[in-house]
């Protein structure tokens, strides 16, 4: 089968979860025997074409800025680039043309945002078969930031944005969501009226066997992004007025625009490392030696891969409870939940986090189970039926 998978960043230009998503999914893809084709957008220092198992395509498309370099420019400016990237033509003809050249058997979108919104309407015109998977909220706020109340107060500007990206991507023939909440949520917004809507959970790396010590002491680890909404600022400053935090540690690894200060504070602070970006191979490292995870998210989140990653370790995760978090930490058996942005829940949760350590065990391995559940084969395979239009199990 032939596959095309069609993502704003991928590879070397990769930010986040969804990223790694796409490059499980093309890579398994190929290593499966399928002919895998990526197209994505060019950044500075990336390959405009890679060959190999997977060929992958990256070209620029016409905006007032390269996506996603927005970060710091007038919210005039940046209004106006989401208006040319709702439509952007010039970008859908120059996908067509690889498109068409390749002549996939199935094209498989995910974020396309700095791709433009009229990749959808192009491959429809194309006769394709069209995939796409939604992993976060941005058809509902280009920001791709709610907070976890929004729907109290949904303003005209949002309805209309709503109404238009409902249009733009119509009813591809299947989308796939990471989270129950995610598929409910555009359902109350009316997307996708016409698709079929599976949920299949964020893939596990390989689940590490390896058996771990009790830990000593409750270690906590972020890793993330840098940024406001992820929560860095607000763990620190919750940290620093827990009682608990004498008695534990915690690292924090990463990048953003928060950087230069999460790492000064880190300095100032007892028991807190900042142990700088880090690679994928570094962050489950550091997980490995971790008691928890921390995901302190102050917004609406999908399925971070970060509790995936986490849960394949065995290393269970405190996280905010929002969004589709709930549906993959369960209380006291996965981990510890809070209230999103609430510093004396946060606290009330490391604290029973930091109590769960004689029994840490159990809770080691209610995470292995529950990565084991979701592994990149059985993603894959549930992907390869959806491909086929085979029953999905």
């Amino acid at each position: 089968m032939k596959i095309a998978y069609l993502s704003n960043l991928y590879g070397s230009t990769a930010r986040g979860g969804a990223e790694r998503v796409v490059a499980l999914e093309a890579e398994a893809m190929a290593a499966a025997g399928h002919d895998v084709m990526v197209a994505s957008l060019s950044h500075a220092g990336a390959p405009l074409f890679e060959s190999g198992a997977i060929r992958v395509y990256r070209y620029a498309a016409p905006n007032l800025y390269a996506y996603p370099d927005g970060h710091g420019r007038a919210w005039t400016t940046r209004m106006l680039w989401h208006a040319a990237d709702t439509w952007n033509g010039p970008s859908a003809r120059l996908c067509r043309s690889l498109l068409a050249h390749e002549k996939p058997d199935v094209v498989h979108t995910h974020n396309l945002m700095g791709l433009g919104f009229s990749i959808p309407t192009m491959i429809r015109g194309l006769g394709l078969r069209h995939v796409h998977t939604v992993h976060d909220v941005q058809l509902l706020h280009p920001s791709g930031l709610l907070a976890p109340d929004f729907e109290k107060r949904v303003g005209l500007g949002q309805r209309v944005y709503i109404d238009i990206m409902r249009r733009r991507l119509g009813s591809p023939e299947t989308v796939v969501f990471p989270s129950r909440y995610l598929l409910e949520l555009h359902d109350r917004f009316g997307f996708f009226s016409d698709s079929e809507k599976v949920v299949v959970p964020t893939p596990t790396p390989a689940v590490s066997l390896r058996a771990r010590a009790l830990p000593s002491r409750p270690a906590f680890l972020f890793a993330g992004q840098l940024e406001e909404h992820k929560g860095a600022r607000f763990l620190l400053d919750a940290w620093s007025r827990w009682p608990g935090a004498a008695s534990s540690s915690l690292t924090l690894i990463g990048s953003g625009s928060l950087s230069e200060e999460i790492a000064a504070r880190a300095g100032r602070s007892a028991n807190v490392e900042f142990a700088g970006a880090g690679d994928r191979d570094g962050v489950l490292a550091a997980m490995d030696r971790a008691a928890f995870t921390v995901v302190p998210s102050l917004v609406i989140e999908n399925s971070p891969a970060v509790i995936a990653e986490s849960f394949s370790r065995g290393t269970p995760v405190v996280a905010a409870n929002v969004g589709g978090i709930p549906e993959r930490v369960v209380e006291n058996e996965t981990g510890f939940l809070f209230e999103p942005g609430d510093a004396a829940s946060f606290a009330a949760a490391l604290d029973r986090a930091a109590a769960s350590l004689p029994d840490w065990r159990k809770l080691f391995e209610h995470c292995c189970r529950a990565a084991a559940k979701s592994t990149p084969g059985a993603h894959i395979e549930t992907l390869e039926r959806i491909y086929k239009k085979s029953p999905i199990e």
